[in-house]
């Protein structure tokens, strides 16, 4: 990766300023100082010399697909779970307005949309995903109510309804436990399926 290579991507995502968090210069892509870190380039201030943000390295945009699959451009992804995407996962704007683009084009010219590999059963993966979403969440919620349960018997109270507090908080611990063992198995599917 060099500094052409990257102007040229900025130019074709049209990147025109930076704008510097700690002294507030606007610089455009040329303008700044260039770092790369692997395959990562960080732009920094021309004025201050703090860093401003990440530029990107590659023309196409791309998301993490699975164990798998990996880093996959957007073009190759289906419809559906670019929707997940944008629902799910927390990306950046510029990723966000592209995939938004790519879905309305797709809308209105459904040749334009090119088939992911045929080894990814997506809608399998993205019910599998969403389940340990909601698994996941479950547990937390669990976890807070044994943990306003220990403080309530902190509170005090009678002997009996002491006890009852502790049966409910051993009765939470157990549906945590069950929550946890549907997770583990939720994830073993998905790295199966990732590595079908």
């Amino acid at each position: 990766m060099n500094r052409d290579k990257i102007l040229e991507i900025c130019e074709f995502r049209k990147i025109t300023e930076l704008i510097c968090k700690q002294c507030g210069t606007v610089s455009t892509p040329a303008e700044v100082r260039l770092s790369f870190s692997g395959n990562k380039c960080g732009a920094y201030c021309p004025g201050c010399n703090s860093y401003i943000k990440w530029l990107p390295t590659a023309k196409s945009w791309r998301i993490f697909l699975n164990a798998k699959i990996g880093m996959i451009d957007i073009e190759k992804v289906d419809t559906g779970r670019l929707q997940w995407h944008l629902r799910n996962v927390k990306i950046s704007e510029d990723l966000q307005n592209a995939i938004e683009k790519l879905i309305e084009r797709r809308t209105t010219d459904p040749a334009s949309f090119i088939a992911p590999p045929p080894d990814i059963d997506t809608k399998k993966e993205i019910e599998l995903m969403d389940r340990e979403r909601y698994l996941v969440e479950q547990k937390a919620a669990k976890q807070a109510e044994q943990k306003r349960m220990i403080k309530s018997i902190d509170d005090g109270g009678d002997y009996m309804t002491i006890q009852r507090k502790i049966a409910q908080i051993e009765g939470i611990g157990k549906t945590v436990n069950d929550l946890e063992r549907q997770i583990l198995r939720t994830r073993e599917k998905l790295r199966q399926l990732g590595a079908g």
